[in-house]
């Protein structure tokens, strides 16, 4: 059931609820434990229920959803799924900076943040451009996907057609005849992790880790992490 007004605190309660039975579980058998949780990147839906910085209290980490920008539900218009970055083009856009910048603005430490990258890509059918001209373009309908309409795997898409990368949004995409996929190739992975790493950010994560091919979008973002600065390291956390 969705209540409105009083979700936003149910859930913080949860959460705290949630690291006060894990604390007292791990205590009696000698653990500890983490609790994360995925995080909305949206800043309208950040504002309207999830409290932050008190859901960091209870959360060792939380994932942004660096994923599902846009997508099929909007059949007619192809653009960026996962942009790092603002696109002046349309103002509509949502961005993952606009999120995790808001979350730090209210005081989250930003290891506590991670930062959700896709290996699928979203597609449409239909766009007469491939090129830049080509974002936020008229499509004639979702592109015929695999496990859902206008979705495939990275694995299936990285050979596809001509690759394309905006450095000014941190987005990368694919053309192919007259179909246009929003997918993360290594160079804007690369991208993301560098920028992840000078933010200080936790690290990021995948959804999901099926969709690589031969570890290569991964182990592109952990070259970029072992490359970095080192951050602290908790000698009593698990694991």
């Amino acid at each position: 059931v969705i209540d409105p007004v009083n979700d936003k605190a149910n859930f913080t309660a949860l959460l705290a609820e949630f690291r006060k039975q894990l604390d007292e579980y791990g205590a009696s058998h000698g653990e500890e434990y983490l609790l994360s949780s995925y995080i909305p990147v949206n800043p309208t839906v950040i504002n309207a229920g999830w409290d932050a910085p008190k859901i960091f209290d209870y959360l060792d980490y939380g994932n942004i959803q660096g994923y599902d920008l846009h997508g099929g539900w909007s059949p007619n218009l192809a653009g960026h799924q996962s942009n790092l970055k603002d696109d002046p083009s349309y103002t509509g856009d949502i961005s993952v900076e606009q999120g995790i910048d808001l979350y730090l603005s209210r005081g989250v430490d930003p290891q506590q943040i991670t930062l959700g990258i896709p290996a699928f890509g979203r597609g449409w059918t239909g766009v007469e451009d491939g090129g830049k001209a080509g974002v936020w373009q008229h499509a004639a309908g979702v592109a015929e996907g695999t496990h859902e309409p206008g979705y495939k795997q990275y694995f299936e898409l990285r050979d596809l057609g001509t690759e394309y990368f905006d450095e000014a949004t941190g987005s990368s995409w694919r053309y192919d005849g007259d179909e246009w996929w929003s997918v993360a190739s290594p160079r804007a992975v690369e991208f993301k992790a560098k920028w992840v790493a000078e933010k200080g950010l936790g690290g990021s994560m995948w959804w999901d880790l099926a969709g690589d091919f031969e570890d290569e979008l991964v182990g592109t973002a952990a070259d970029v992490y072992r490359a970095s600065e080192a951050g602290p390291v908790d000698s009593d956390a698990p694991g």
